[in-house]
């Protein structure tokens, strides 16, 4: 069990019982990152600015700046890097990597 245990994210149960992981851990820190991406500005009551804003079916090219400058913004613990695939399989569809990195 983790040390000082936050609650995995996505939320889930394993044998049981909530799943958690360590604090400050890069799982930690990866599972806020993912949270920030995946809520849309105006989801969360208590901070409405927070997350990034919803990107599906916007023309291309893709301003991918909202992505850094959220996890910059909510998440000082890591850093991103965000880059469009070069490969894209259709003209339409653009593939996007995030890179995360923690301060240490």
């Amino acid at each position: 069990m983790a040390e000082i245990p936050h609650f995995a994210l996505p939320f889930r149960y394993e044998g049981g019982r909530p799943a958690v992981v360590e604090q400050d851990s890069i799982d930690d820190i990866a599972a806020c990152v993912e949270a920030i991406l995946r809520t849309r500005p105006g989801q969360r009551d208590e901070h409405p600015e927070f997350g990034t804003p919803d990107l599906v079916f916007r023309q291309l090219p893709t301003d991918l700046d909202a992505f850094v400058d959220a996890v910059e913004v909510w998440e000082p613990r890591a850093r991103a890097l965000v880059e469009e695939d070069a490969s894209r399989f259709h003209e339409a569809v653009s593939r996007v990597r995030l890179t995360l990195t923690t301060e240490d």
